[in-house]
C-alpha cells in the first residue's frame, strides 16, 4: 500500500515537469514570402512615414517615379503565437533594409500588437529556404549563438512602436541584413521563397504602458538605469563595460557598446533573461556579445562571456549616466579628430565663434529614419562651407532642403519653412 501511495505524487510530479518542458518548446513556422499581384508606387500619406523610411531620399523619388519591378519591403502572411495578444509577420527587403543594390537582403520580424501595451519576449531563429531546390540561403553572420551558417538567430521585447526602446531591448520590428540578394531573388521571382524558423515565446504581458501605469518603456529605462550590484540582463539590451574585460582574447573593451544577442544557463539552456534563473545560478549564465556600430579589436562575434565577468567589467545600460565617462572615452578614440575640431570652435573667441556660425551648423536628428547610421537624438556637426556639394560623394551623410519633387510627395503644409532632411547619397 505505502509503494502505490508514493507513486501517485510521482505520477503528478512527472506529469507536471512534462508539461513545463512541453510548454517551453520553440514552435515551428514557415511562411510563403511572395511577390504582391501588381507592383506600384509606393505612397507615403504622412511626412512622418516618408521621415522614418531609412531607405535614402534618392531611392524614395525614384521609387515614386519609377518603380521597381522588384518591390521595397514584401510582408508574409501573419504568424500567431500562443499567448500573444496581437500577430506577427516577416518582412523580406531583397535589396536590404536601406534600399540598395549592394549585394545583400534583408529579413525582419515584426510585431503587430492588439493594443498599445501588449508586448512578448520572443527568441527565434529565421531562415529563407527556396522551396523549389529545398535549399536554405546561407548567412555571413549568426547573430547569436550557437552560431549557423544557415540560419539567424536573436531575442527581443517585441512592444508597440510608442513603447519602444532599442537600448532595453525593446523593437517593433527586429531583423538583419545578413542574406546575399543573389540568393533570394530568383527563388522570390519564382514564387518559391519561404521564411521558415523557430519562435520561442518566453513571456507575453497586456496592458504594460508607460502612462498611467509607469510600466512599458518608462519602466523597463527605470530597471536598466539601476542596474548595481546583480543586476537583471535581458537579450536584447545594451550595455557599456566600465573597463576592459580580460576574456575572449580581450574583445571586450571599456566604453564600447555591446547588444545581448541570445543567452544561457551555465548548462547551456537558452534563456531570455537571468531572472529565470535563481541568483545562485546567475553569475554562471552565459550571454552572447556583438557590438553595435564599429568596436576595436578583432575576434569572431558574439563572444560568449558570463554575467560574472561582466560585472567585473562593470557592465551597465547604455542609458545609465555611469556609463557616460567611458563612452565619451570611446569616442574620443574612435573620433578624435571631429572632438578636437568641435573643441577648437567651442573655445574659440567670440568673433571666431560667430564667424564660425556661418560656416558650421548643429543639428539634432528627431527620428529614427536614419538608423543604424544616425539614432533618434544624435546630435550632428554639418560643414557649411561653401563648395560642400562639389566635395561631396556617395556615401556622404547630407543634409539638404526638400526640393519641389519631394515636395509634391509629403505635401508642403507637412515641412515647416525650416526643417531640412538629412539622407545618405
Amino acid at each position: 500500500f505505502s509503494n502505490q501511495f508514493l507513486l501517485i505524487p510521482t505520477f503528478f510530479l512527472i506529469l507536471i515537469v512534462s508539461c513545463c518542458a512541453l510548454s517551453g518548446t520553440p514552435l515551428s513556422f514557415s511562411l510563403p514570402i511572395v511577390l504582391p499581384a501588381t507592383s506600384s508606387a509606393v505612397v507615403f500619406p504622412s511626412f512622418r512615414e516618408l521621415w522614418d523610411d531609412p531607405r535614402p531620399v534618392s531611392s524614395l523619388v525614384t521609387d515614386k517615379i519609377a518603380p521597381n519591378e522588384i518591390p521595397y519591403c514584401i510582408l508574409s502572411d501573419t504568424l500567431h503565437l500562443p499567448d500573444v495578444a496581437g500577430a506577427f509577420r516577416v518582412l523580406v527587403y531583397p535589396k536590404g533594409r536601406l534600399g540598395r543594390s549592394r549585394g545583400s537582403a534583408s529579413a525582419y520580424l515584426s510585431f503587430e500588437p492588439l493594443e498599445k501595451g501588449d508586448e512578448a519576449d520572443v527568441l527565434w531563429t529565421l531562415r529563407l529556404v527556396d522551396g523549389q531546390t529545398n535549399t536554405t540561403a546561407p548567412v555571413v553572420d549568426s547573430g547569436g549563438l550557437p552560431r549557423s551558417e544557415r540560419s539567424w538567430s536573436s531575442g527581443m521585447t517585441f512592444v508597440h512602436e510608442s513603447e519602444a526602446v532599442d537600448t532595453c531591448g525593446r523593437c517593433r520590428d527586429w531583423g538583419s541584413s545578413v542574406w546575399a540578394e543573389r540568393d533570394v531573388l530568383p527563388a522570390l521571382e519564382r514564387g518559391d521563397l519561404r521564411a521558415e524558423g523557430t519562435a520561442h515565446i518566453c513571456g507575453a504581458r497586456r496592458g504594460d504602458t508607460s502612462f498611467p501605469r509607469g510600466r512599458g518603456a518608462l519602466g523597463a529605462a527605470a530597471r536598466a538605469i539601476r542596474g548595481g550590484d546583480g543586476r537583471i540582463f535581458r537579450v536584447g539590451e545594451v550595455v557599456v563595460p566600465a573597463r576592459a574585460g580580460a576574456v575572449a582574447a580581450g574583445f571586450l573593451r571599456a566604453g564600447v557598446d555591446y547588444r545581448i544577442m541570445t543567452a544561457s544557463d551555465g548548462d547551456g539552456r537558452p534563456i531570455f533573461s537571468t531572472a529565470d534563473l535563481r541568483p545562485a545560478e546567475r553569475a554562471r549564465a552565459r550571454l552572447a556579445l556583438r557590438p553595435c556600430g564599429t568596436a576595436r579589436g578583432t575576434g569572431t562575434w558574439p563572444a560568449e562571456v558570463e554575467v560574472s565577468v561582466l560585472a567585473e567589467c562593470g557592465a551597465r545600460s547604455r542609458l545609465d549616466v555611469r556609463a557616460l565617462p567611458g563612452r565619451t572615452m570611446a569616442q574620443i578614440v574612435r573620433d578624435g579628430a571631429g572632438l578636437a575640431f568641435a573643441a577648437l570652435i567651442a573655445l574659440s573667441p567670440v568673433p571666431a565663434v560667430l564667424l564660425a556660425r556661418n560656416f558650421v551648423g548643429v543639428y539634432i536628428i528627431p527620428t529614427a529614419s536614419m538608423e543604424p547610421t544616425l539614432h533618434k537624438g544624435d546630435v550632428l556637426l554639418v560643414e557649411k562651407m561653401p563648395g560642400a556639394l562639389g566635395r561631396a560623394r556617395r556615401g556622404d551623410v547630407v543634409m539638404f532642403r526638400p526640393s519641389r519633387e519631394l515636395l509634391n510627395i509629403v505635401g508642403p503644409k507637412a515641412v515647416k519653412p525650416n526643417d531640412l532632411f538629412v539622407k545618405r547619397l
